[in-house]
């Protein structure tokens, strides 16, 4: 087994906070995971450009910035922005619509219940859309009612597995996994926050072998976070944590 993370680790702390330098470093490494994608499908420079155009502004969207602000910030005008919101809209923002709501809903409703209204504001999504998906969380028994002068909804375990579709599903779950890999990357790069935990394992298994990891996963990892979670409903101090479980079998 070779664990990548831990080859030339140097003991010496570094300096807290990055540079604008030490970010431009990573977002090239960052990078490199959309270049291997782009060229899976022969994109031009012209396109990958344009996706990352594309992603950039949905960032700042998704930050609250008014079109005015995403104009100065990225030294475009409103033409092109209005442009690629445009885009955004037209060819990108499916995943999120029809998979993404209730995977967000169900994060925001981990604190408190909350109401319709309140929601479709945290959410920023049409009030027709939240309300269907609130509906059909509590059909699937994910939600419940509870009642009082407004109606709230509340989640009714702590960890869900949302059922996965064949394709918007799991483009909601790649947008989940690069959230999460961005938050480890702040955290054990610019805040140096050890309890962050990044580790790259390359091992050999044999092809049948291979369940064991799923059957670690189903029986070992999720009863921990189920107990963990509900352990943090009585710690003022608890914190929302994001982790992320990949593997996948080289053919190359």
């Amino acid at each position: 087994m070779i664990d990548p993370g831990a080859v030339g680790r140097d003991s010496s702390p570094a300096p807290p906070g990055l540079g604008r330098e030490d970010w431009r470093r990573i977002v090239f490494s960052c990078m490199g995971l959309a270049a291997r994608a782009g060229l899976k499908i022969d994109a031009q420079m012209s396109e990958l450009v344009e996706l990352v155009e594309l992603a950039a502004f949905q960032t700042a969207r998704r930050r609250g910035l008014k079109m005015r602000e995403i104009t100065e910030r990225f030294g475009v005008g409103m033409t092109k922005a209005a442009r690629l919101s445009g885009d955004l809209k037209a060819h990108f923002l499916a995943p999120e619509r029809e998979h993404g709501a209730g995977r967000q809903i169900l994060s925001l409703l981990r604190a408190e219940p909350l109401s319709l209204k309140r929601l479709v504001r945290e959410l920023d999504q049409d009030a027709d859309a939240v309300a269907a998906a609130v509906e059909r969380l509590v059909a699937e028994g994910r939600l419940r009612r509870v009642k009082g002068r407004t109606e709230r909804f509340a989640p009714v375990r702590g960890v869900h597995r949302l059922p996965v579709a064949p394709w918007m599903a799991r483009i909601d779950g790649l947008d989940t996994l690069m959230d999460h890999v961005f938050t480890a990357i702040e955290a054990r790069f610019d805040r140096q926050d050890d309890q962050a935990l990044v580790r790259n394992l390359a091992f050999r298994a044999s092809p049948a072998s291979l369940a064991r990891l799923q059957a670690l996963y189903e029986e070992s990892l999720v009863p921990l976070i189920v107990a963990l979670d509900k352990e943090a409903e009585a710690d003022p101090d608890a914190v929302d944590v994001k982790l992320s479980v990949l593997w996948s079998p080289s053919r190359r």
